[in-house]
C-alpha cells in the first residue's frame, strides 16, 4: 500500500523510466506553469520579459579576462571610476 501510494504521488511519467530528457519546449512548459502558478499570469509575463539573451561571445569575452592579472583588471577599474567622476 505505500508504495503504492507514493507511485500515485510522484506521478512518474514515461520518460523519466526510459531515461528520455525532456524537450527544450517541455521545459519552457512546465517552467512557465509554475511561474504562473506561484506569481500569477500579470507577474509571471513581467517576469519573463525582463530577461534577455544578450549579445557577444561570452566565450571569447571570458578569456579575454581570464589572460589578465588581478593588478591590470584593478588598474581598469580605478580608470573607469575616474572618468566616471569627472
Amino acid at each position: 500500500m505505500f508504495l503504492h501510494e507514493s507511485m500515485k504521488e510522484l506521478r512518474v511519467d514515461r520518460r523519466f523510466l526510459c531515461m528520455e530528457p525532456p524537450t527544450l519546449n517541455e521545459i519552457r512548459i512546465k517552467g512557465f506553469r509554475v511561474l504562473v502558478k506561484n506569481l500569477g499570469p500579470a507577474d509571471a509575463i513581467r517576469f519573463i520579459q525582463s530577461y534577455t539573451h544578450g549579445s557577444g561571445d561570452y566565450t571569447r569575452e571570458r578569456k579575454k579576462w581570464l589572460e589578465k592579472d588581478f593588478d591590470a583588471v584593478m588598474a581598469g577599474i580605478k580608470e573607469r571610476r575616474k572618468k566616471k567622476s569627472r
